[in-house]
């Protein structure tokens, strides 16, 4: 199921990033158009995160009452996680292709200085932001996994498989984060 809505969402991403595109416009125009529509689709999976990431939190909170939610709960967070590894890549490499257009530009006379300087900046304020939320949302899946864990081993048996599910969540979550600091 995880797999068909990440692709599903994938080709919806491609599709309407196929239909802003115009024949006549620049390789930077083209890739702005996708990576604005990348960026606020990752944006928007980022806060989905953040959120469910919270949701999780509050399970703890509860003592994990229901371990049936709990798993309902993970599994929709970490079907979040896949789209947004799925579209991260893409969209830090639109993101370094359309400033390597602009360097190109500038030493061929057609664009100035202040125009990559401006959209560098842009850009690294959006993965810094991009990586707090990422780090936040970490930070929960892991204190979730390891409050699971705790309580899996005073004899919840219930509590395996949410365990090994939040703590896979919270490593991915740290990959994530750690592609885009790569990055910076």
């Amino acid at each position: 199921m995880r797999i068909v809505a990440s692709v599903i969402l994938l080709g919806l991403s491609f599709l309407i990033s196929g239909c802003t595109n115009s024949p006549d416009t620049t390789f930077a125009t083209r890739n702005a158009d996708v990576d604005f529509d990348l960026q606020s689709i990752v944006r928007t999976q980022s806060n989905d995160m953040l959120s469910l990431t919270s949701d999780l939190k509050n399970h703890e909170i509860g003592g994990f009452r229901s371990a049936k939610k709990l798993d309902r709960d993970l599994e929709k967070t970490v079907i979040h996680m896949d789209q947004l590894h799925m579209n991260l890549p893409a969209l830090l490499a639109a993101q370094d292709m359309e400033l390597a257009e602009l360097r190109d530009m500038i030493n061929k006379g057609m664009a100035d200085q202040n125009a990559l300087t401006l959209r560098a900046q842009e850009v690294q304020t959006y993965r810094k932001s991009l990586v707090g939320s990422l780090d936040a949302s970490a930070q929960r899946a892991n204190i979730t996994a390891i409050s699971l864990e705790s309580n899996y081993a005073t004899g919840r048996a219930d509590l395996a498989s949410p365990t090994h599910t939040a703590q896979d969540l919270a490593r991915d979550l740290r990959a994530a984060r750690t592609m885009i600091e790569m990055q910076l």
